[in-house]
């Protein structure tokens, strides 16, 4: 399955769209959008969202310049 930097950080982090769009205050729909490099989030929203994912804001804004995908396998439990 081919994701995301940014959702592979998410899940990384133990976080689901729902609670880190609930931490930012903004809409679960935008959390998709932006791990899918539809939308951007304003650079104070961004910073926010750096913390919550424990990146950089430089890691951020190079996952949404060159709009990197990653191939993971995941294993059922």
């Amino acid at each position: 399955m081919k994701v995301s930097y940014l959702r592979l950080k998410r899940e990384q982090a133990n976080l689901t769209q729902k609670h880190v769009a609930k931490l930012l205050n903004v809409d679960k729909s935008l959390i998709s959008k932006v791990e899918n490099y539809k939308a951007n989030l304003s650079k104070q929203k961004a910073q926010e969202y750096c913390k919550i994912l424990n990146i950089s804001y430089e890691e951020y804004l190079d996952a949404i310049t060159h709009k990197r995908y990653f191939t993971v396998k995941y294993v059922e439990e």
